[in-house]
């Protein structure tokens, strides 16, 4: 029988309901701990086709959080499977380069060749696992036979690989052919993350410094506006979590405008 961790549970649902914006996302998750708790006492085969057989779709930038949403899903399976930390592996499915040195290979040939190298094998192992692929190198490309090759492939793995895809933040109608196009081969939820704007990002910063009795004049926050689109625009920018480091440097200026030893 599957057994429950129900602190697991509520700990992912904590963290869902404390993200930024991401309603749809926190409503999955609701959506799943309901079901979770009715499959309690349940026995294995009334539940496997719900848990082994199912795979979520991110819609949302990397840099809006994409980690932090598989971590909170990885938490809430935990609860459910009753396990320790489950690993959670990272993928990107390429579009392969067609080497001159092959001729005659097609596309779905070098697809699955690179698949077998570089995903597959991690696929494998019997330990259970949470399996995030990007396929954003295949949105345009969703009705290639290589795509749905691997869709395939990916479906003898479902026994042992809780499944996550991830996209960017894509229009409604781009993300129902994508949802429609994986779910020929797997059951999936899809969960749309809208990008934060730089409106919303000052706003947040404003609201953190103004709750430890900080406020921006007009030029500060030009300046605080500024320090934003930088940040936005490096690799490294982590969304909200960026801009908590950004407050919080602020914060230690204004305490200690000569420095901590100053």
């Amino acid at each position: 029988m599957f057994m429950r961790d129900l602190n697991k549970i509520n700990e992912a649902l904590r963290r869902a309901s404390d993200l930024k914006g991401k309603e749809e996302f926190k409503t999955l998750m609701k959506y799943y701990a309901k079901i979770f708790l009715h499959m309690y006492g349940k026995v294995e085969p009334e539940c496997e086709m719900f848990v082994f057989r199912r795979a979520l779709l991110l819609s949302i930038d990397k840099e809006n959080g994409c980690e932090e949403l598989v971590e909170i899903y990885a938490k809430l399976w935990e609860g459910f499977l009753n396990r320790l930390d489950l690993t959670i592996n990272y993928h990107t499915l390429k579009m392969p380069e067609m080497m001159a040195t092959k001729p005659g290979t097609t596309l779905r040939d070098a697809v699955l060749e690179d698949f077998e190298n570089q995903i597959e094998s991690s696929l494998r192992t019997p330990v259970l696992k949470i399996c995030c692929i990007d396929i954003s190198e295949w949105i345009d490309k969703i009705t290639e036979d290589a795509f749905r090759a691997i869709l395939s492939r990916l479906r003898q793995y479902m026994h042992n690989n809780i499944m996550v895809f991830r996209i960017p933040a894509v229009d409604e109608n781009t993300l129902k052919n994508i949802k429609e196009a994986i779910g020929w081969y797997i059951n999936v939820d899809e969960v749309y993350s809208q990008p934060d704007s730089q409106e919303n990002y000052l706003d947040y910063g404003l609201k953190c410094l103004e709750e430890k009795d900080i406020e921006l004049d007009e030029g500060a926050q030009v300046i605080f506006r500024e320090l934003i689109d930088q940040a936005r625009k490096r690799p490294d920018f982590w969304g909200f979590k960026t801009i908590d480091r950004l407050v919080n440097d602020i914060v230690i200026r204004a305490l200690w405008p000569n420095g901590i030893m100053g």
